[in-house]
């Protein structure tokens, strides 16, 4: 979570320059930066803007010397705005259709909750276009198919806050679209990420000389190639991620496997017919990941020989069974946080020795072997305050299971100690 809120506008424009000033004039008063970042328009648009960067000390204008697209002029402008020291960015078209009265709720959300995405939906009114209401209602049908999330209330609508740090971050790792399925497909990702969503509704507003840029054909093709192509990506990327690297890592260097909209759809299969539901989809899934990813089999029989000492080498029987029990343990942890939020705590008899030194005062240090066991503890005793655990965790390789944690009961986040690398100065931070 950022230390400081240091918030930033971004405006896309392109060939606006009828609506531009305008758009700025109602923003000045708010005293937020302005980076407007001109799309290749033409000399008289461009000229507005220049004029407006000349004018007021809050706006700066980057310009893309060739027209690239929406989405292209907004990575640009949070890109930039990353580097100069901004926390997060809120952008706002500047066609006038955005209600710039908004701006301080959405702003000060983004502040409440500076980890998520602060998405502005739709409030129409009845002069608003038919295929657009309607096209913005298939949108988000969609996102929400591809993400297993009823997260966002709205795909399409472009006035948002964004966590640029976490968002920089997913466009540096994958190739977002340029142009106007941008808004909808970084939406997509950034849930898939485990960034969550807080909705503010906002009307929205069609000026009578307002200039959409939006081409039927063109984009709403892009708009249907954008979503193939991330169904497609959701069910190959767990497959890629079986054959990935087949040279042995340190755990520590390991990336976890899954996404957030894999894990919410198993709670909630979970939720409706129970744990054994889940253990049951996860049996074949877990099968395939033992038998293609070399490293994860590799890893099972080199502890089971320790841990076993048998004379033959384990069987791929015994490390399906060794996994399995792993993901039993995350299954568990899952649902005893959700199960700590509804019902309260629950005493754990084997736990007995533990409890009594933390009520007399002495405290003590819990060893894990796993992250799954550790949380499954946590959660049984979330709620009594003389029997806090406050655990100590490298997370680089788990954070979208943290986040997923978080999503179920929000004390999953509580007395949790993070740690970004393993090194002697990690001891020093400790102390």
């Amino acid at each position: 979570m950022p230390k400081h809120f240091t918030p930033c506008i971004v405006i896309p424009f392109y060939n606006h320059g009828s609506t531009l000033a305008e758009t700025v004039s109602l923003l000045l008063p708010y005293a937020y930066p302005l980076i407007i970042v001109d799309d290749g328009s033409d000399a008289g648009d461009a000229s507005v803007a220049n004029n407006l960067e000349h004018s007021h000390n809050l706006v700066t204008v980057l310009r893309l010397e060739q027209n690239q697209g929406k989405g292209a002029a907004i990575m640009h402008g949070m890109r930039y705005a990353l580097t100069h020291g901004y926390t997060h960015a809120l952008q706002i078209d500047a066609d006038l259709q955005h209600d710039t009265e908004d701006v301080g709720t959405l702003m000060e959300s983004a502040r409440t909750h500076p980890d998520q995405l602060i998405l502005a939906y739709p409030v129409f009114g009845p002069e608003a276009p038919f295929e657009r209401v309607w096209g913005r209602k298939l949108t988000t049908l969609m996102i929400q198919l591809q993400t297993w999330s009823f997260q966002a209330k709205d795909g399409l609508f472009g006035f948002r806050v964004y966590p640029l740090q976490e968002t920089v971050a997913v466009l540096n790792e994958v190739t977002v679209s340029p142009r106007m399925a941008f808004d909808p497909e970084i939406l997509i990702r950034l849930i898939r990420h485990g960034i969550t969503v807080v909705n503010v509704p906002s009307a929205v507003q069609y000026p009578t000389n307002g200039i959409s840029h939006f081409r039927y054909v063109t984009d709403n093709a892009g708009m249907v190639a954008m979503h193939i192509r991330l169904l497609a990506d959701a069910f190959i990327s767990p497959v890629r991620s079986m054959f990935g690297s087949m040279k042995p890592s340190s755990w520590y260097t390991m990336k976890e496997l899954g996404t957030p909209w894999l894990l919410r759809m198993l709670f909630s299969l979970g939720k409706l017919f129970g744990k054994q539901a889940v253990r049951l989809c996860l049996s074949p899934v877990l099968f395939c990941l033992l038998l293609f990813k070399r490293s994860l089999r590799r890893s099972s029989q080199h502890y089971l020989t320790r841990s076993l000492r048998q004379e033959n080498p384990p069987t791929f029987k015994q490390s399906f069974s060794h996994v399995r029990s792993f993901a039993d343990r995350v299954v568990d942890s899952v649902f005893a946080w959700d199960e700590a939020r509804i019902s309260g705590p629950h005493p754990i008899p084997e736990m007995s020795t533990l409890r009594a030194r933390l009520l007399n005062g002495s405290g003590g240090i819990l060893l894990s072997a796993h992250f799954g066991a550790l949380e499954f503890a946590r959660a049984r005793f979330s709620l009594v305050p003389q029997l806090r655990i406050k655990p100590v965790m490298y997370h680089a390789n788990s954070k979208t299971y943290r986040g997923f944690l978080e999503h179920v009961n929000h004390q999953a986040h509580d007395n949790v100690i993070l740690i970004e690398s393993i090194s002697p100065a990690t001891i020093i931070q400790l102390r």
